[in-house]
């Protein structure tokens, strides 16, 4: 009976590929065969993308291919799970052929060749680039819901701002992820990659990687920090650092014979964001020591 459902499940996500991927239907699918109740809960409030991408995971392609493999959605559905590719209606058995670079056709040496291969070792940067942010927007979002789970349902004003923090969060990087999974999809569609891609993917660091700011709200330039005092915040940060771990992990500032484990709660879901914070500020500080380093 369990092969059965499994088989019918396929059939379906993967018609779905193959006929349009309308975004209603989708969201019906993924609610109807979700690995879980959480997740089919969210379903009709999830981007295109994000159903895309869960349906593909049902088919059982693992991520390595998904973010991997160069290709359109309905080519890589029709290779991962061996069935026909839709044959154009305007596709004939017998066509001229097409005056555009051909890799298979040109040679690797000829100025053809060698234009070509110059252009895709520079395409396949930016597609690789933007499948690499769509994952850590997708792992971002995913550590967020984990969250404002964890905080439980206590409605403290503390706990409403932070719930509204993280929702504008996840709202934020969700359009974000979206608008560069459609570029990166055009991209197999047109063969050119759009120059707003380009400017999404830097967002998207921005986005992941914050600059640190000061207490006054403004961003810290570090350009114009002493080197004495460079040094010293990156000691005072490894300090700072290595006690909120310690938190973590035993609830107290220092290291302990055995672990006592932060429960879940706003306190850990404070001290996680904390920490995740002063780890950005360290890596900042580093990569202008190491910059000044390089130039002497």
């Amino acid at each position: 009976m369990q092969y059965v459902e499994n088989v019918m499940k396929k059939q379906e996500i993967t018609n779905w590929f193959l006929n349009g991927a309308d975004p209603d239907t989708g969201r019906r699918l993924l609610e109807k065969y979700a690995s879980n109740p959480r997740q089919a809960r969210m379903a009709k409030g999830m981007t295109i993308g994000m159903v895309t991408y869960e349906l593909k995971l049902l088919l059982g392609i693992p991520q390595s291919e998904i973010f991997a493999k160069k290709k359109s959605d309905v080519e890589l559905v029709t290779e991962f799970c061996h069935v026909a590719e839709p044959e154009s209606p305007s596709t004939e058995k017998e066509h001229s052929p097409s005056p555009q670079l051909n890799p298979t056709t040109s040679k690797p040496d000829s100025p053809e060749g060698l234009m070509l291969k110059a252009k895709t070792v520079a395409v396949d940067t930016v597609i690789l680039q933007a499948k690499e942010m769509i994952s850590a927007l997708t792992v971002k979002v995913s550590r967020t819901h984990r969250e404002m789970f964890d905080m439980g349902e206590a409605n403290t004003a503390k706990n409403k701002s932070l719930r509204k923090t993280m929702v504008e969060e996840i709202r934020t990087m969700s359009d974000l992820k979206e608008r560069i999974y459609d570029l990166k999809e055009r991209y197999f569609e047109t063969g050119k990659v759009d120059p707003e891609l380009r400017t999404l993917i830097k967002e998207a660091e921005d986005l992941l990687n914050p600059v640190p700011v000061t207490k006054s709200g403004k961003k810290e330039d570090f350009t114009k920090v002493d080197g004495a005092e460079l040094f010293r915040r990156k000691e005072n940060l490894r300090k700072t650092i290595a006690k909120y771990s310690n938190k973590l992990k035993y609830q107290t500032n220092t290291r302990q014979a055995t672990e006592n484990p932060m429960p879940e709660g706003p306190e850990r879901v404070k001290t996680e964001r904390k920490l995740e914070e002063l780890r950005r500020e360290l890596t900042a500080v580093q990569n202008e020591l190491q910059k000044r380093n390089q130039t002497h």
